[in-house]
């Protein structure tokens, strides 16, 4: 859901063999509080490089889910859908 990827990263940087195929926020930074800017991606592209609250991009996340009809997946299943509602 949330993966890592350097500071002053863009969107034609990022490894994107490495990504899962349902939808994740990149971090450029360390940590949610400190993130320089977000960017959403989905099936192992980066559809949003220009998100600069963390708010933003987890609200971008959820409605790729709901939009494309994407299921949590297993792993992240109870958490996803207790901050869904």
């Amino acid at each position: 859901m949330l993966i890592n990827v350097d500071d002053t990263c863009v969107a034609t940087d990022v490894d994107l063999q490495h990504l899962p195929t349902t939808p994740c926020i990149l971090l450029c930074g360390e940590s949610p509080m400190t993130a320089s800017a977000f960017m959403v991606a989905v099936d192992q592209v980066v559809v949003n490089d220009r998100i600069f609250t963390f708010t933003e991009a987890v609200n971008d996340m959820f409605m790729i889910y709901y939009v494309l009809n994407i299921d949590y997946p297993v792993e992240l299943g109870a958490t996803m859908e207790f901050i869904q509602r």
